[in-house]
């Protein structure tokens, strides 16, 4: 392992370490920590190859594939950054997108590349299709520091158009260590990602850390209740992360409750979860905790501990080990209680979004994240999520927060 290895390029850890020890699976197969890192310096040189230098953008525009996660490790040890696009949005966001992240190359799995290439590209970039295995060969390791962009996240968030994240190395080697330490994350972990791998969640909730601690993650092209249960059952899944939707499907789906006898962990987050939820699981002896999060503080941001999971059921619990958290009340620290809004310190916190300075100085003040979420604290320190401060409305004089009333 090269001593400048980057902070978060997991697979040339581990493939010191456990070599043999699976890293990754689907539909293509099962990776090794030691295919992994072979693949990670294929794409590390094909990278090069096509001109693709240190702080470049790497677009990528394709469904869920194993072959994200050596891409990513591949970009880190070129010094380049990776920038996953959502193939959902219409074409105008698409292009809206591709502006602000001015890619050097757009690449695209088979389903989408003749899109990719009708897309008006910025200056120098070509769209070329990802290849499976690239071949290792000469490359200069330009690897960054902390600080360096990791990754490159599209946001619209509550606000309208796309905000690039940016997220750098430190942010998310932080996230995972909150995330081992907060849910004793082993290397005998394995996760199922069936969510979208060009949001936070799915990368950062529990793929991105069980990686950084030697564990596996099983990666679905998209998300399937019965393909779901199979896989737990057959690849041995241990943890799971999905939204309120997929888990109440999932419940609803004969066959799931038998499977997920072999899950110690399901975490919850990308919206409200309904306590009546949370206590169907347990009722089947298995523990649902709510989480909480955001693109630019990680997504996990919080930790409800799973034996409390139930008896506080609404709460998100409390903050992460490495991370602040405060409730600002008009200028003022909130009371137990009280209704403000959440914002965030530690070194979970990203750098700020690409090329939008005015949103940048908007979110980060005096060194915290404003997240415009408002929250309540109870004496025990324990948080819940009271809404969005654009969502607040006035009803007889009163405040009103439609996540409460749901």
């Amino acid at each position: 392992m090269n001593p400048q290895t980057s902070l978060i390029d997991h697979a040339s850890r581990w493939a010191g370490y456990t070599p043999a020890a699976t890293a990754l699976a689907g539909p293509s197969g099962r990776w090794t920590y030691a295919d992994l890192d072979r693949a990670a310096d294929g794409y590390a040189s094909w990278l090069a190859a096509r001109g693709v230098r240190a702080n470049d953008r790497v677009a990528l525009l394709a469904r869920n594939d194993p072959a994200f996660f050596p891409l990513l490790f591949g970009c880190l040890r070129r010094g380049a950054v990776l920038a996953p696009l959502n193939w959902r949005l219409a074409r105008p966001e698409t292009e809206a997108v591709l502006a602000l992240a001015r890619p050097g190359v757009l690449l695209a799995d088979g389903a989408h590349i003749d899109v990719a290439r009708s897309l008006p590209l910025p200056d120098g970039c070509v769209a070329e299709r990802l290849p499976d295995h690239p071949d290792r060969g000469p490359h200069a390791p330009a690897p960054g520091g902390d600080e360096h962009p990791g990754l490159v996240l599209f946001t619209s968030g509550t606000t309208g158009l796309p905000k690039a994240a940016v997220l750098p190395v430190r942010q998310m080697f932080w996230n995972g260590v909150n995330t081992i330490l907060a849910f004793r994350l082993t290397a005998a972990d394995r996760t199922l990602v069936f969510t979208p791998l060009f949001h936070t969640g799915a990368v950062n909730v529990l793929a991105m850390p069980l990686l950084q601690c030697g564990g596996s993650v099983v990666v679905h092209e998209g998300f399937d209740a019965r393909r779901v249960i199979d896989s737990i059952r057959e690849d041995g899944v241990t943890v799971l992360f999905g939204v309120p939707v997929i888990l109440r499907m999932l419940a609803d789906t004969p066959g799931f409750w038998d499977a997920a006898a072999r899950l110690r962990l399901c975490l919850c987050g990308g919206a409200p979860l309904a306590v009546s939820l949370i206590r169907e699981y347990e009722a089947h002896g298995v523990v649902l905790t709510q989480g909480f999060g955001m693109t630019e503080a990680g997504p996990n941001c919080f930790f409800l501990p799973p034996d409390q999971a139930l008896a506080r059921a609404g709460s998100v619990g409390r903050p992460m080990p490495y991370a602040e958290a405060r409730i600002d009340c008009g200028g003022r620290e909130a009371a137990a209680g009280e209704v403000g809004e959440l914002c965030l310190r530690g070194p979970h916190v990203f750098l700020g979004y690409r090329d939008n300075p005015a949103a940048t100085a908007a979110a980060i003040r005096d060194g915290w994240l404003r997240t415009g979420d408002l929250v309540t604290r109870d004496e025990d320190g324990f948080y819940r999520v009271a809404g969005r401060g654009k969502d607040m409305f006035i009803s007889g004089g009163e405040n009103v927060y439609p996540a409460e009333v749901e």
